[in-house]
């Protein structure tokens, strides 16, 4: 707190207690006089001599002269965990700007534990497909169960050569199908390896799930166009043989 020795002779809890917390730490000191609790544990501000306001986790107890007795003393323990409050908001200023940025690009996250083939998947997962809240993914069997039927054997593979081969990275496209419309939705599935064991065995994998209906759909459109004009040609291939010589004017 920054006190001398003398200067700590007098003063009282509510010298060094933030004003705001001041009520909190009396009602638990009143508490522990009642013997309503053994020993209370709280994290309260305090103000050190200089003013700074510090984060301190408090354990305090009652000492007694007989059984029964009013306490004659407390005996508190302050401990400075300003550090870990800190670090506490800066996690979670990390995972709100992470939040945003998943809402903003639609990805869905996906934490695969191989060993168990538990999944966890971030809320997107339920938006993309259009699943009730309460609708979770925690295996991989469930995941593949959204799977379109042609694709599901082809990425069950892809799983199975991460597990046996130890493959560092995982990349499908498939379809999933919606809860709601029940149309099939194309997806880009990334992953790579993030943990493993002593005997170098994957652990666990974490991934993304990207909805890329969307390029497919003009995929398939410039395949049907290609398509259509490489019959065409075949068909009457003498219209197409003077196109080179009218390109300059169709530009000008």
């Amino acid at each position: 707190f920054g006190y001398s020795a003398e200067e700590c002779i007098g003063r009282t809890v509510d010298d060094i207690v933030h004003p705001d917390d001041r009520a909190a730490v009396q009602a638990g000191l009143e508490a522990l006089r009642r013997s309503d609790i053994e020993t209370p544990r709280a994290e309260r501000r305090y103000v050190r001599k200089t003013g700074e306001v510090f984060w301190g986790m408090v354990t305090a107890s009652a000492l007694r002269d007989a059984a029964g007795a009013p306490p004659g003393h407390y005996l508190l323990q302050i401990i400075d965990i300003g550090p870990q409050k800190q670090a506490e908001a800066a996690l979670s200023a990390s995972e709100e700007r992470w939040s945003h940025a998943l809402q903003g690009s639609r990805q869905v996250v996906w934490d695969f534990h191989v060993p168990t083939g538990m999944v966890w998947v971030s809320p997107q997962w339920q938006e993309l497909l259009g699943l009730p809240e309460e609708e979770r993914v925690h295996h991989i069997s469930q995941w593949l169960s959204k799977m379109h039927p042609d694709d599901r054997d082809r990425v069950a593979e892809a799983t199975e050569r991460v597990r046996s081969r130890g493959d560092a990275e995982f990349d499908a496209v498939y379809r999933l199908r919606h809860h709601v419309t029940g149309r099939w939705i194309s997806v880009l599935s990334r992953g790579r390896v993030v943990e493993r064991t002593a005997d170098g065995s994957i652990q666990r994998m974490i991934g993304t799930i990207v909805d890329i209906s969307r390029e497919k759909e003009i995929e398939a459109q410039l395949a049907e166009v290609t398509e259509r004009l490489q019959v065409a040609i075949e068909a009457c291939p003498q219209i197409f043989d003077d196109i080179p010589d009218l390109l300059p004017f169709v530009i000008e």
